[in-house]
Formats: C-alpha cells, sequence, structure tokens
C-alpha cells in the first residue's frame, strides 16, 4: 500500500506490515527545473517598481523631485538612479536622503507623508498606499531616460 502525506512523503507498507518512506519533495526533474525558471522569467519580465511620490506631495515628475525628501533603504544605487532621472527630466539638484531603520519603512514614511518620494514596487506597496486612500504619482525609471530594472522576483 502506498500513501503520501501533505508535505510530500511517501510511505510504502508491504505484505509484512513494514514501511518505507520515501521523500519525494527535492526530487526536482530537467521539466521542473525550465517550468521554474520560466515562471521566474515571467513574473520578472517588467519591472514591478517606480519611484513614487504621494498626494501629500505636488511633486508628479523627476524635475519636481529636485531637493525632495526622498525615502530611502540607503543603496547608493538608489539615488544615482533618482538623480538621473531628475537630470533628464529636466530638473537641478538631487535629492535628500532619508534613511529610515528598516526597509518596510520607506513606504510608510511615503504614506504618511514625511517624505516626499520614495521606491516602491507593484503592486503590493501601490496597493496598500490605495487601500490606505493615498493617491501616487509613479514614475518609473526607464520612463525619464533610466533603463533601470530593479525588482523583486519570486520562486516557488
Amino acid at each position: 500500500r502506498l500513501e503520501t502525506d501533505n508535505k510530500g512523503v511517501n510511505t510504502e507498507t508491504d505484505n509484512r506490515g513494514e514501511k518505507t518512506e520515501t521523500d519525494n519533495r527535492e526530487e526536482k526533474t530537467e521539466t521542473d527545473m525550465t517550468a521554474l525558471h520560466l515562471l521566474s522569467s515571467s513574473i520578472a519580465y517588467t519591472s514591478s517598481s517606480s519611484f513614487s511620490s504621494s498626494s501629500f506631495s505636488s511633486s508628479t515628475t523627476p524635475r519636481m523631485l529636485a531637493g525632495a525628501r526622498y525615502g530611502s533603504c540607503g543603496y547608493p544605487l538608489e539615488t544615482a538612479a533618482i538623480d538621473s532621472m531628475i537630470l533628464q527630466d529636466g530638473g537641478g539638484s538631487g535629492v535628500q536622503e532619508v534613511c529610515p531603520p528598516l526597509r518596510t519603512q520607506t513606504e510608510e514614511l511615503l504614506i504618511e507623508g514625511h517624505v516626499d518620494c520614495a521606491w516602491l514596487y507593484r503592486p503590493w506597496e501601490v496597493l496598500r498606499a490605495k487601500r490606505r486612500g493615498v493617491t501616487l504619482h509613479l514614475m518609473p525609471p526607464a520612463n525619464f531616460g533610466v533603463p533601470f530594472g530593479y525588482m523583486n522576483t519570486l520562486v516557488a
């Protein structure tokens, strides 16, 4: 008799009542790995992030963010990307970086109006803001001359 539990472990019982367990969770075929690669490629095909300003800010384009308070994770790449967007859009100086202790606090700082802009991910951070009644102005880097596609990829 063969039984499979909810964790993918097969238990086979022979005629004498002896049990043998086989763990199928780790077995991946080439087909499984190809499917996983295609799934992750499909999810990550387009950029899922944008610099965003909220309805608390009058900034709706990158040039309007010159000198703005930017809720940052502290990565140098972030400020380089947004500064390039500001310049490409005809603006002057860069942003003033505000680094909260936790990455998740950048979203809160923007939604609560403590910073003028932040780098958010679509759809989850944008959706959470919408559910709280906050309108966001999304500014994807590629739309403003910065060919950059930083994104999170989910692999299951």
